[in-house]
């Protein structure tokens, strides 16, 4: 995730507002490793079942998102 934090007068100094692109990724590693690893194997499954023409990989597309928040409570996104 890209992200730049922008400090502005009025806000409390732990909230941060940023814009970062949605759709990069980004958090929970582990869960995202074992996911992987799940698909790969129903995918192995798949292919020995039956061998069918290859579809082409949509690619997300990514949007600018303002977020505003502060490390105690949730970020609220806003897209631009």
């Amino acid at each position: 995730m890209t992200s730049k934090a922008i400090w502005t007068s009025g806000l409390p100094r732990d909230c941060s507002i940023f814009l970062h692109y949605q759709g990069e990724g980004g958090g929970g590693g582990e869960k995202k490793e074992k996911k992987k690893k799940k698909k790969k194997e129903e995918e192995e499954k798949r292919k020995k079942k039956k061998k069918k023409k290859k579809k082409k990989k949509r690619k997300k597309k990514k949007r600018i998102v303002l977020c505003i928040g502060s490390s105690r409570t949730s970020f609220e996104h806003f897209s631009l």
